[in-house]
């Protein structure tokens, strides 16, 4: 039996102390590579896994309003600035979904106060922590992967500044 926390529900708390989150949990449809037309399309479905978003129309929205926001030129920068893709490439989180899941039920902090949206554009001098709630089953799922051996440094980006003593980033 799980005790009843303060945050949304038990359930997802339960799946955070476990591996359900290093895979995305959705197959991809199939696509025939073969047929050049359908190449965006697979494209697509990728980027929309990757980024946890539901529905087609979610992420065409949000798409669009980088696009309106950052122009054309700078799309790739405005998709890696959402919340839960800054949180991926700080390395102690396994997943995307991972991380999408964290920031859901209010595990972290943005400029001290809780943000539950993932999608959220992250623009310089935004500061985030994890609540120190979640802080022991994170360390917990890093610790994990260091011993089976993975490669935990995977591209860390110049303009994020870590302090991982007290949990808290900077960009």
């Amino acid at each position: 039996m799980l005790k009843k926390f303060k945050y949304k529900t038990p359930s997802i708390l339960y799946d955070l102390n476990y591996q359900n989150f290093f895979s995305i949990g959705k197959k991809l449809p199939y696509i025939k590579r073969n047929n050049y037309i359908n190449a965006k399309k697979l494209d697509f479905y990728k980027y929309k896994f990757y980024y946890c978003f539901s529905s087609n129309t979610r992420f065409k929205n949000i798409l669009k309003k980088i696009e309106y926001s950052f122009h054309k030129n700078n799309l790739q920068f405005g998709i890696s600035s959402l919340f839960l893709d800054v949180l991926f490439k700080t390395n102690l989180f396994p997943t995307t979904r991972f991380s999408y899941t964290l920031i859901k039920i209010g595990g972290v902090f943005l400029n001290d106060f809780k943000e539950l949206n993932p999608y959220k554009q992250l623009f310089v001098f935004d500061h985030f922590r994890i609540n120190p709630f979640f802080f022991k089953i994170i360390i917990k799922l890093f610790l994990r992967r260091l011993k089976k051996k993975f490669n935990l440094v995977y591209n860390i980006p110049n303009y994020i500044d870590f302090d991982y003593k007290i949990m808290s980033f900077y960009i």
